[in-house]
């Protein structure tokens, strides 16, 4: 079915229509400079009509002069607002002005020449005044008092063309680029948001065609500008800089240092290029900008765009510091200074496209970013606004000679402007009855020149535990692990030493004791920490060698070698003292081809003992077991299956044995430690494999004395079990259904429960602590199963590894997708970006 719309004037007609006046006036700035190409020069804007086009940043340093840099932007923008909706000031008590400041803000604002403080302005009669009904308050305000009046729409409609709805975004996307092929760039434009992935992927095709297309360049763009102010910011840091925190502008000014150095401090790195570097910082945070400016121009950066600004905010001879620097960024980031490249395909964004002047216009996907919503104002006329807005949304439908509307079937849900427009559902796609079309060449033909090649994806067998835990919780988290690498380099520089001082002292105990190893250890993390955190460190340092020395001591350690580990090469300490280690009980790896896991165990105690160190933050048994079980690590904050690996592997060396893994925190509470009063067991927390099923482990000697003792003998739990007697609450375990969960809310709901309550009162008798004592008992089972692993929890942790590794693969082909939502995962933003 076509849609219809109010028919509109075309530019050659409004143009014709507004010949015979001296003056014409316009809302929109995209129809001046059209209409000005056609009738020499007569046509503005209201709020250019004799003022200065830069009255806006003039304001703007006007409020700066009484107020920071933020208040004057926040100050003006909504006194724009208010007067441009209402014509006056007085709605900005809405927002918590007092008489006082409001008072102020008109005074401020009459020191500068602008729209905002005029009256009618002089202009040439005869005036002809296009699209009144759009005009702001104070657009009105300065329109002669004699006018004549005439509306871009006609009293007419007509129908709009056809919908073409292409499969996805690459193929919109070379649709487009097609027809700039065979229209010429330099007669047709592209509209869609500057957002929008449409947008992005038609600009990249373009550039690839080697197509020329109008480009704004703004001035934060500029490389130069970007170099100027990272040196300033540097220079003028107080925190400690680092080799990554700098390294566009080490980039950029062709600085030679290896990446290696990024998470080194920059004044402790020596290297020829980067003491060049240091001076420089050190000398410009003694300069002015204009000196500075003259320094970067010094190494051959394009400096006039940039002194222009420092001129303009009158920055040249201020002295470089932070609040300046703040002004300069401030200033950049609310007006950029921008120049537009006008050769070839002209893009336009939807809310600067009323008018568009090319003879083929494309409208590109339709999506929500092209939605355009009223001020959220106080003093807003929101009905207005929204008229306003569809007036302009149906004026831009129309624009051009021929039309061209196309959508993306992969979007879910369409534009609501549009919509609204054409009295659709934005998301039945179907209503607009769009034609599926396709581009002459397909998606991956054409663009970039392309090479043949006959790389096979490798395909993943083994996952390491902190690899299985990015994937579970999401395969793109997973994807931009391995494609942007976030680890700490201090952290794991510290983790290590830790580790390499763990290994040395079980095997060189009373030779450590006597070497000076803080200092040894404090001079290998030096290049990456400052003074102040050096202080920490040590103190770091000697607390939890101290902790270590003191678990080894009292632990009985076996030297056993475990055939099935290989022991790690190479240790800081064993380095320094010139040693080798001898007993395999540390660092050792395994490569599990047959279960699909690779990992390293920090400290075999003994057989049927694994110890993993861990300098972070202690976690309790149950939130350790939650977030590593398949059946629960879902509601866990963030999965963690190293225990459970570690343990399924070491049950393969200790087949039917009760194996623990313990996390060692020997930094946990470290003031305390410090005091002197600190506690070694509390940085311990162990759990638990018992080689049996939930069922059978519940149903021994072990677990009816945990259930009975040590409480009162009055206890209703103790009391209802043993008048039960062990050996007939052994045998209801053994031949009753125990239900499959880990919620004490269903096994409180289960038959189980009912039965277990029917047998109290059947050897007990009908009492009220009966039916308390049974359910105090279940809950006790429940902590036993959300405490420990059984033989379940590994078998399934083993399927659940495999079926993870074959989804990886599938993913490695198909893409990885999020799998939950981003607002609870690391790098959000960056996921989003992605998913666009």
């Amino acid at each position: 079915m076509p849609f219809s719309v109010r028919k509109t004037h075309s530019i050659e007609q409004l143009a014709e229509k507004a010949e015979e006046y001296a003056t014409v006036i316009v809302p929109d700035s995209s129809l001046v400079e059209p209409l000005n190409e056609r009738i020499e020069g007569k046509v503005s804007t209201p709020m250019k009509l004799g003022f200065d086009g830069e009255y806006r940043q003039k304001l703007f340093l006007k409020f700066a002069e009484e107020m920071s840099w933020k208040q004057a932007s926040y100050f003006l923008k909504n006194a724009e607002s208010c007067l441009q909706s209402t014509g006056k000031l007085d709605g900005l008590k809405e927002k918590g002005l007092n008489r006082s400041e409001i008072e102020n803000i008109r005074e401020l604002m009459s020191e500068v020449e602008n729209p905002y403080s005029a009256e009618t302005v002089e202009v040439e009669e005869p005036v002809l005044v296009l699209d009144e009904n759009r005009f702001n308050e104070i657009e009105k305000r300065i329109l002669p008092q004699e006018y004549d009046s005439l509306s871009s729409f006609k009293d007419e409609s007509r129908e709009l063309g056809k919908f073409y709805s292409f499969r996805s975004a690459g193929e919109l996307a070379q649709a487009v680029v097609e027809s700039a092929e065979k229209i010429g760039a330099d007669d047709i434009a592209v509209v869609s948001p500057s957002n929008s992935r449409h947008r992005s992927l038609i600009e990249s095709r373009l550039e690839s065609e080697g197509i020329e297309f109008t480009r704004s360049l703004a001035l934060s763009e500029s490389e130069n500008l970007r170099t100027y102010i990272g040196l300033m910011r540097a220079a003028v840091s107080n925190n400690p800089l680092r080799v990554e925190d700098i390294r566009p502008v080490i980039s950029q000014l062709k600085i030679s240092v290896s990446r290696r150095h990024d998470p080194k401090l920059l004044s402790r790195l020596e290297h020829a290029d980067a003491r060049d570097l240091k001076e420089l910082l050190n000398v410009l945070q003694h300069m002015n900008f204009g000196e500075a400016l003259e320094k970067l121009d010094e190494l051959g950066a394009e400096t006039h765009k940039i002194k222009a600004v420092l001129d303009r905010l009158g920055l040249e001879n201020r002295e470089v510091n932070r609040a300046n620097l703040s002004k300069l960024e401030y200033y950049i980031q609310r007006f950029d200074p921008s120049e537009n490249e006008e050769n070839g395909v002209l893009l336009v964004t939807p809310e600067n496209g009323t008018f568009i002047d090319r003879d083929y216009v494309v409208f590109a996907g339709f999506t929500t970013e092209w939605n355009r919503e009223p001020d959220e104002k106080p003093w807003t006329d929101e009905r207005k606004q929204r008229d306003i807005i569809r007036d302009e949304f149906e004026l831009m439908l129309q624009s051009g000679t021929n039309q061209r509307y196309l959508v993306d079937e992969s979007e879910q849900r369409l534009c609501f402007n549009l919509t609204q427009i054409l009295g659709a559902s934005p998301t039945d796609f179907e209503q607009l009855e769009a034609v599926r079309t396709a581009p002459t060449r397909r998606e991956g033909q054409g663009g970039f020149a392309k090479k043949q090649t006959n790389i096979e994806t490798e395909r993943v067998e083994m996952l390491s535990q902190s690899r299985l835990n990015s994937f579970a919780l999401s395969p793109r988290v997973y994807y931009f692990d391995r494609l942007i690498p976030s680890a700490d380099k201090k952290v794991m520089k510290k983790g290590r030493l830790f580790h390499d001082f763990a290994e040395f002292y079980v095997n060189y105990s009373d030779f450590t004791e006597e070497q000076d190893y803080i200092d040894f250890m404090v001079e290998e993390i030096k290049p990456y920490l400052d003074e102040i955190e050096l202080d920490e460190i040590r103190t770091e340092f000697e607390i939890g060698t101290r902790n270590i020395k003191k678990y080894v001591r009292r632990e009985e350690i076996s030297s056993k070698e475990i055939e099935e580990y290989e022991a790690e090469s190479g240790n800081k300490f064993a380095e320094k003292y010139g040693k080798e280690l001898r007993f395999e009980v540390t660092e050792l790896e395994f490569t599990d081809e047959e279960m699909g896991a690779t990992g390293k165990i920090d400290f075999v105690k003994n057989q049927a003992h694994l110890i993993d160190y861990k300098s972070g933050r202690k976690k309790t048994e149950n939130k350790i077991i939650e977030a590593s079980k398949v059946d629960m690590y879902e509601d866990a904050r963030f999965p963690n299956f190293q225990p459970i690996m570690y343990l399924a592997e070491h049950r393969k060396v200790n087949p039917d044995e009760r194996l623990k893994f313990t996390f060692f925190h020997f930094l946990h509470e470290i003031g305390d430690h410090i005091k002197g009063d600190g506690d070694l067991d509390e940085t311990l927390v162990t759990v638990e494999y018992i080689p049996k099923s939930f069922q059978e482990h519940i149903g021994t000697d072990e677990v009816f004395e945990y259930l009975t003792e040590g409480v009162a003998k009055s206890n209703d739990r103790r009391k209802t079990l043993e008048k039960i007697g062990k050996e007939r609450y052994k045998d209801f375990i053994e031949h009753t259904e125990v239900p499959d969960t880990h919620e004490t809310s269903e096994f409180l709901e289960s038959r189980f429960f009912e039965d277990f309550i029917k047998l109290g009162k059947e050897r007990v008798g009908d009492y009220k602590y009966v039916e308390k004592g049974v359910k105090s008992a279940v809950k006790k089972l429940v902590k036993i199963r959300n405490a420990n692993y059984f033989k379940k929890d590994l078998d399934r942790f083993e399927e659940f590894l495999g079926e993870q590794i074959e989804e990886l693969n599938r993913c490695k082909e198909n893409g990885f997708p999020i799998d939950g939502n981003p607002d609870d995962l690391p790098e959000r933003d960056l996921l989003i970006e992605a998913r666009k």
